[in-house]
């Protein structure tokens, strides 16, 4: 069972794959080769060695064109020395007038005459012998007179090489299957062990982990695909963090989309509802006068009355047009230059006027000019709705702290009124529309709920920080740049 899930497992691999082809390649190769010693060799051999012996034949032929028999007798030397063959030079009588390395004088005595043979091509003559070995004649001319060199061609060493071959078959088959597995196997390591590298490079990548490097240790294609690889690895690495930063703020505007339209609804809803009680009160008073009612035939008192409640009704109108008018554009308008310390001393001599406001004492000692480059009309409602609720929720006569100076290159604001102290926990909640600490619903002595909303509104867009907290004595309202 683990040698199946062994061989299964390294059938895959790139490696044995890579292996088994180059065993293949290599057995197949060497055995070719082999077989074409085997079969071509022995008549290459013979057909070689036979052209070699006809050469030097030529060459004893082409020296008694000189017509001196001693350049014969040299050739037939180098006949010998350089063939092992044994060349003999006859007359036209058949006797033997030389052979090389013999005492021609003893063997005129004993052997006169050799034996003749047939006619071969080219003039030359050929004597038959058995199937191993074949005599052949060719006629040399010096001075006019004829003479007839005799060689015999012995084929049994040839055949004794193609013997031998076919006897060391298997030793060399082992030997080549021997050398072809470890060729094989370190050929495909190093062709493999590159490309284990980037696979499990490539196998990180597809994690979306890029912090492997890989090595390029060669200038060729897979050092070229490593450098690529590297250089992709690099690129996707820079697509994914920019592709998370805009999805990071894509995700940011979708969230704040979503709760800008969760507040707007919210916000219709609330301008639906403080709109509505207003708006029956005052046809229930109209229409209670219409038919003298009592008490509300008392047209003068009850007039005033719905006068008022359309005055702060079109006091709450003004502020969602505000708030509108900022919704829609969402950006701060025209910025200009303007010195924050006159807009501060014109509002704080327009609000002090109103008779019932004589009372309370504004302590507003500004030592220095301040400048500063914002939305002008955004900044002067929100001095106005700071200064106006200083007025409204102060205690009795108490006085109105107003502190205002250069920070650096920015400056501070700050408006410090007694009054009774706000729970941490509703302090955040102030800035929300419609959001009162008098849960009473009474606009008289609970505002409308949208000044404060309007403030963060208004800094929000210019950038400009604001805190609302609790001290000893009352609520201070700070902001700064």
């Amino acid at each position: 069972m683990l040698a199946i899930k062994w061989m299964s497992k390294v059938k895959n691999k790139i490696s044995w794959k890579i292996f088994l082809v180059f065993v293949s390649i290599i057995l197949i190769f060497t055995t070719l080769v082999y077989a074409m010693l085997i079969l071509f060799l022995p008549q290459f051999y013979y057909n070689y060695k036979t052209n070699q012996i006809n050469d030097y034949a030529d060459e004893a032929v082409k020296a008694g064109e000189n017509g001196d028999l001693s350049n014969v007798e040299k050739a037939l030397d180098e006949f010998m020395d350089n063939t092992n063959i044994l060349p003999i030079l006859t007359d036209s009588s058949g006797r033997i007038i030389y052979i090389p390395n013999v005492n021609m004088s003893s063997l005129n005595t004993a052997m006169p005459t050799i034996v003749q043979g047939s006619e071969s091509e080219s003039g030359s003559t050929a004597t038959q012998y058995p199937e191993q070995s074949k005599t052949k004649n060719k006629s040399i001319l010096v001075d006019g007179q004829v003479y007839d060199l005799s060689y015999t061609i012995n084929v049994q060493k040839i055949n004794d090489i193609a013997n031998v071959l076919l006897q060391f078959a298997p030793y060399f088959v082992l030997f080549a299957f021997i050398l072809s597995l470890l060729t094989a196997y370190f050929f495909s390591r190093r062709m493999v062990r590159p490309l284990l590298r980037m696979n499990k490079v490539a196998a990180k990548m597809a994690k979306l982990n890029f912090t492997e490097v890989l090595p390029i240790m060669s200038q060729d294609e897979i050092g070229q695909l490593s450098g690529n690889l590297n250089e992709m690895a690099i690129n996707l690495e820079q697509t994914m963090l920019e592709l998370n930063e805009v999805n990071e703020k894509l995700q940011k505007e979708i969230e704040k989309e979503r709760q800008l339209e969760e507040m707007r609804k919210n916000f219709v809803t609330a301008i639906s509802h403080e709109l509505k009680s207003p708006l029956a009160a005052v046809m229930g008073q109209v229409e209670a006068m219409r038919y003298n009612v009592a008490p509300y035939d008392n047209h003068p008192k009850y007039l005033q009355e719905s006068y008022q409640i359309l005055e702060q009704m079109s006091k709450m109108i003004q502020e969602m047009l505000d708030v509108s008018k900022v919704e829609q554009t969402n950006h701060m308008g025209q910025q200009t230059m303007f010195s924050l310390t006159e807009m501060v001393e014109t509002i704080i001599n327009n609000k002090k006027t109103a008779p019932s406001r004589i009372d309370k004492k504004i302590i507003f000692e500004s030592k220095e000019e301040v400048k500063l480059t914002a939305n002008y009309a955004f900044t002067e409602k929100v001095i106005e709705n700071i200064i106006e609720n200083a007025f409204d929720y102060s205690i009795g006569d108490s006085e109105i702290i107003i502190d205002l100076r250069n920070r650096g290159e920015g400056f501070y604001f700050s408006v410090h009124n007694k009054s009774a102290r706000i729970p941490e926990e509703e302090l955040g909640k102030l800035f929300e529309p419609f959001y009162r600490l008098e849960k009473s619903g009474n606009k008289k002595t609970g505002g409308t709920g949208l000044g404060l909303f309007i403030i963060a509104k208004f800094l929000n867009i210019q950038a400009i920080q604001y805190k609302l907290i609790n001290e000893n004595d009352g609520v201070t309202f700070q902001m700064w740049r």
